[in-house]
């Protein structure tokens, strides 16, 4: 067995970039920041008569087309028949812009690479999870930015080793806070035209401004930007916004793309805000994270 520690990912702002031929040419420029939360995967191969794939989700049986979809393309390398037991165990809430779907193909082709000893580079074990969020249509920046880790500038698209990646050098003493409302299906956004041609429309520049100023505050200043001009802010979110940067001096923003908002504050005080932020109502989820520089990890056992 192997188990393998993926971080999760918040994207402030971004812009979809399509390659119709090539998934691995397919992503989004942008920014965000990995969060030290994220999934963790363990993962068991066996000789068996029959390919057979058993995956689990905090427990539960699940489809999980995206776990499915890397699981098929490692066994393709090997031509050979497993029974694959799969087991993911989420800290983030799903469906809700915190890079859990990125995470969990992640840290499957991290733990496939070392079952099956195909003692792939880091690039190509990423690249399969990066086609399979690519078309699942649940992601297309996440994967990029989750192998690297750290506050990310996404500077042109596509897996990683053809994707290009710089980062922001943010004060240590920072923490990201999270909050979740509810959910928000990626693939209800990405294959909308209207809502692609709002994000392009939004993010095409922003890269620019941030790269000449490459601060969290000037990140957090153009997310905002990009939830305004998109136009995907919910009223509801926009009322806990709006509290939230009453609390905080520092600005918050969307999580793109969930029904939630992040922010960074200082260590020192950050469980007192995630604290005034659940007093907003009992049904949030809020929570704090470190910001993960590591990437995808296999752990020992």
């Amino acid at each position: 067995m192997t188990r393998v520690k993926c971080p999760g990912h918040i994207t402030g702002f971004f812009e979809i970039c399509k390659n119709g031929r090539d998934a691995r040419y397919t992503g989004s420029r942008g920014a965000g920041v990995c969060i030290d939360k994220g999934v963790e995967t363990d993962l068991t191969v066996l000789d068996n008569d029959e390919v057979k794939v058993d995956i689990t989700l905090n427990g539960e049986d699940i489809a999980a087309p995206v776990t499915q979809s890397v699981v098929n393309q490692f066994l393709e390398f090997k031509k050979q028949s497993y029974l694959v037991l799969v087991r993911h165990n989420v800290e983030v809430p799903m469906s809700a812009g915190f890079g859990a779907s990125g995470a969990g193909a992640l840290s499957t082709a991290y733990a496939l690479n070392k079952e099956l000893e195909l003692n792939m580079t880091r690039n190509a074990i990423a690249t399969v999870a990066h086609i399979a969020e690519v078309e699942n249509q649940t992601g297309l920046g996440d994967v990029i930015a989750q192998t690297y880790g750290g506050v990310e500038i996404r500077l042109e698209p596509g897996a990683p080793g053809i994707g290009r990646v710089d980062q922001i050098i943010p004060d240590p003493t920072l923490k990201v806070v999270c909050v979740n409302m509810g959910k928000l299906e990626t693939k209800s956004i990405l294959s909308n035209p209207t809502h692609q041609e709002r994000i392009n429309r939004a993010g095409k520049k922003l890269i620019a401004e941030l790269l000449q100023n490459a601060t969290i505050e000037n990140f957090l200043r153009l997310s905002k930007k990009f939830m305004e001009e998109s136009e995907l802010l919910s009223s509801e979110l926009k009322e806990l916004l709006i509290y939230v940067e009453d609390l905080h001096s520092i600005p918050a923003s969307m999580v793109m793309l969930g029904e939630s908002l992040f922010t960074f504050a200082e260590r020192a005080k950050s469980d007192e805000l995630k604290d005034e932020i659940q007093a907003y109502s009992p049904e949030l989820k809020v929570f704090t994270c470190e910001i993960d520089y590591i990437g995808p990890r296999v752990i020992e056992v």
